[in-house]
């Protein structure tokens, strides 16, 4: 299976605000580059493009529920966690 196979698969969660390309790559990028280098987990995709001056975000299922899991397993360890992602991400 090829990479467009995978994402076509994919249960996708929409969500749309106003915004432009220029202000909004950094995010896109930041989420699948920095995200899983900096805390070990983040999304595997995420499809982004914009219509009339509103930039649509399509996040995966999966990815969403993996990283609430993720967070969740880590706050549950360590109740200071949040707390160290503030300050970890200034």
């Amino acid at each position: 299976m090829n990479l467009l196979d995978d994402l076509v698969q994919k249960d996708w969660y929409f969500q749309g605000f106003n915004g432009t390309p220029t202000l909004l790559y950094g995010p896109a990028f930041s989420m699948i580059r920095n995200m899983p280098d900096t805390l070990g987990f983040g999304y595997s995709a995420c499809i982004q493009y914009f219509k009339n001056d509103v930039c649509y975000y399509l996040y995966a299922w999966d990815d969403l529920y993996k990283i609430r899991d993720e967070l969740l397993s880590r706050f549950a360890k360590d109740n200071t966690y949040l707390e160290y992602l503030v300050t970890h991400n200034e």
